[in-house]
């Protein structure tokens, strides 16, 4: 499934069910591509190996409405250079 499949389905169940709990997991592609589903108010990020103890991390965490990663998918979104796009330089000019 395309990013952008993944972010209409992610809408499309924000407007239906305001209060749901979205889980992304086994997400294939670049571990940076998360961060926008985090954008698009998913709550909680699990990868395809994880184990029963982090589930049930997963669904306290999620039970007290906080969000979830785990530790190892925060650890390389954080040590990954963010791809930012170079800023445009304005020039103030005067009006009169």
């Amino acid at each position: 499934m395309s990013d952008k499949a993944i972010i209409e389905n992610i809408k499309k169940l924000r407007s239906a069910y305001k209060t749901c709990k979205i889980t992304l997991y086994d997400y294939q592609q670049p571990i940076e591509n998360i961060v926008n589903f985090f954008q698009e108010k998913i709550d909680a990020y699990l990868p395809d190996d994880f184990g029963e103890e982090e589930l049930k991390e997963c669904f306290s965490s999620l039970s007290k409405d906080r969000m979830f990663l785990n530790t190892q998918i925060a650890v390389e979104l954080l040590v990954k250079t963010p791809n930012i796009r170079s800023r445009r330089n304005f020039k103030l000019v005067s009006a009169v």
